[in-house]
């Protein structure tokens, strides 16, 4: 009997410790939270499981491309089915902000935990992880020393070379936009058709390493998290596959990588925003950031946390903050270099 009692009264005093350093009011039973996101559930349900474990709230996660995720968000009658969405295009995210679809949270602890630079200045949406766009290329054919920057990836020397891809998909558009922003619209279309000219094949959704391993392309604009996650692939195929190529990061002397965020929000109409916010605070803890960039190959976002086993040798890199702005800003503009170019 007295067994039993000191569980109960274990659990509880983790209830109430978590609580207390959320600051949160919890609720009296446990409630659960629906997460419409595009990030790979079968990554991200130990993180979940874990939250369920110290919190008692459950969290059913709803998964899909990010471009089908409005048909999750609202029902029949215009209310929205989810309490969060977590997204991996900064774009789409502003998108939903722009509709006046998100919940401004203004939370001490969570804005300690998440810099300035990654998250909304009105506390629409909170960055959780970090990624590149970066050069990934095929070391028996490239050097190192020939790649520097996304500019140069329009030149000459790389005609026939190149994979990227399509204009539709958030990679593509996210890039586009911010170097709209760095350079203006002349600049930008014509490097957009540099990088046109110089393709070894159609512009396509897919990720482009398995063209650059089959050896169609030498040099590919990619993500930085698919390179991370194949070099520490458990299957003898793909290890082999990643020792045949390198990455650089790109204009490391100028305006540095361009990033795109893995991002949390509340929604405004959400069910459940008491433990909607328990979760993103809950996730944002250093610990948490630590194991959700081992799960996605992601860097996290907070200061001074130790990168992981996963990511430590790709080492340190010059960012573009700046270019955080651009995502989802002049999304017609976007689409006429685009058209200019040729790029589909």
């Amino acid at each position: 009997m007295r067994g039993g009692v000191l569980v109960k009264a274990v659990h509880a005093g983790r209830l109430l410790l978590l609580v207390l350093l959320l600051g949160v009011a919890a609720p009296l039973g446990a409630v659960e939270v629906v997460v419409c996101g595009s990030l790979e559930q079968a990554r991200l349900q130990p993180l979940l499981d874990r939250f369920t474990q110290e919190s008692g709230d459950t969290i059913r996660y709803v998964q899909d491309a990010p471009d089908r995720l409005a048909e999750h968000l609202c029902a029949t009658d215009g209310a929205p089915q989810a309490d969060m969405v977590w997204l991996s295009d900064l774009g789409l995210l502003r998108g939903l902000q722009a509709a006046g679809m998100l919940r401004a949270l203004d939370v001490p602890l969570l804005r300690s935990r998440v810099p300035a630079s990654y998250r909304d200045p009105g506390g629409y949406w909170y960055g959780l992880s970090l990624r590149a766009r970066v050069l990934l290329y095929v070391r028996a054919r490239v050097l190192a020393a020939e790649l520097s920057s996304y500019e140069a990836l329009a030149e000459p020397q790389w005609h026939g070379r190149l994979c990227v891809r399509t204009a539709a998909h958030p990679d593509s558009r996210l890039l586009v936009a911010v170097l709209l922003a760095r350079w203006g619209n002349e600049r930008t279309v014509e490097w957009a058709r540099g990088i046109m000219a110089n393709l070894a094949r159609p512009p396509e959704d897919r990720d482009p390493l398995p063209a650059l391993i089959a050896g169609i392309c030498d040099v590919a604009l990619a993500d930085m998290s698919h390179y991370a996650h194949l070099r520490l692939s458990e299957r003898i195929d793909e290890q082999v596959a990643a020792r045949q190529l390198g990455m650089v990061w790109p204009d490391q002397e100028g305006w540095g990588a361009v990033l795109n965020l893995s991002a949390v929000a509340i929604l405004r109409q959400a069910r459940q925003p008491e433990a909607a916010q328990r979760f993103l605070l809950f996730m944002a803890d250093e610990a948490m950031q630590q194991r959700l960039a081992v799960a996605m190959d992601e860097y996290p976002v907070g200061l001074g946390i130790p990168l992981p086993g996963n990511l430590v040798d790709l080492g340190a890199f010059k960012a573009d903050l700046h270019g955080l702005a651009a995502p989802g800003q002049q999304p017609d503009a976007v689409q006429r270099i685009f058209q200019q170019a040729g790029w589909r």
